[in-house]
């Protein structure tokens, strides 16, 4: 049996993809570097956003919820 995972791409500080986005950046609470919020401009509102990302979460087989 095989199970995806998903995170939101984050530029953790001190990388080189970090400095290359960093006017992307919209909040700088470390607290939410953590690969499961949102810290950079996204084109959905964030609540959209976080919608769609939970959606990805229920991928179904049958009637199951993996």
């Amino acid at each position: 049996m095989v199970y995806a995972g998903y995170t939101i791409l984050t530029p953790m500080p001190g990388t080189k993809f970090f400095q290359e986005v960093k006017e992307e950046i919209i909040d700088l609470d470390y607290d939410k570097y953590n690969f499961f919020n949102c810290v950079m401009k996204t084109r959905l509102s964030l609540e959209e956003f976080y919608r769609s990302v939970g959606k990805l979460w229920l991928i179904k087989k049958g009637d199951d919820v993996i």
